[in-house]
């Protein structure tokens, strides 16, 4: 019983946490997708340790996220912007738990109760491969920072330098810290996903990913605080 109530509550405590410091530097629009994108995740994980469908492990995971962001919104009130800045969130993570946490019960059991092994395997070498290219975008936009700052130009020309590397939407710091933070932490999730049933290669490749996507991460952290 203790194993059910901690374990939705830890995972929700870490979504919580990549949904806050993307807060910090982010719209109120991209703080919500983020917030279903990492509490459906969350979902899905609590989904595949639980295999049964228990209705208060949503409530669990997001517990953090509404006591932190409603009160919030509540001082904050009336202006609409920040109604929907704390207030959305929390509603978006609770439906998208519940939601992951459906689906993820639904896959993760029939995964139990099929006999087509090869098909099982290949779903997850899938996963790894997908892990491997969602690492993709941060490890080009780090390559290209580090490539620019190498240049002998004046700094301020690097900046200028670098940002037209990109569309006009994304030349700013906040939305590029964005991408490599979304980009690290899909790969991770979905590398971990794949890992166990993957064949021996990819699961070499899996825990490189894995490892080199934590890296980033703390990383890109580190370059935004």
């Amino acid at each position: 019983m203790v194993k059910k109530i901690l374990i939705p509550f830890i995972i929700g405590t870490g979504a919580f946490v990549v949904v806050f410091i993307f807060m910090m530097s982010s719209t109120p629009l991209v703080t919500s997708i983020i917030t279903a994108i990492i509490f459906g995740v969350g979902g899905l994980w609590v989904g595949k340790i639980q295999t049964e469908i228990l209705w208060y492990s949503p409530l669990l995971m997001n517990i953090i996220l509404w006591l932190a962001f409603v009160p919030m919104g509540m001082e904050l009130f009336p202006p609409k912007i920040h109604i929907w800045y704390f207030l959305i969130p929390p509603m978006v993570g609770l439906v998208s738990s519940y939601i992951g946490m459906f689906y993820g019960i639904r896959y993760f059991r029939a995964q139990l109760d099929s006999k087509d092994s090869v098909k099982l395997k290949s779903y997850n070498n899938t996963l790894s491969i997908l892990g491997a290219l969602s690492l993709v975008p941060a490890l080009l936009i780090w390559g290209l920072w580090i490539y620019v700052f190498s240049v002998n130009i004046p700094d301020a020309k690097k900046t200028e330098l670098y940002m037209s590397y990109f569309p006009a939407f994304l030349q700013s710091r906040e939305a590029l810290s964005n991408i490599v933070l979304l980009s690290s932490l899909v790969s991770i999730l979905l590398s971990s996903f794949g890992l166990k049933r993957a064949n021996i290669y990819l699961k070499v490749v899996g825990t490189v990913i894995i490892i080199i996507g934590c890296l980033v991460t703390l990383l890109q952290l580190f370059s935004m605080m």
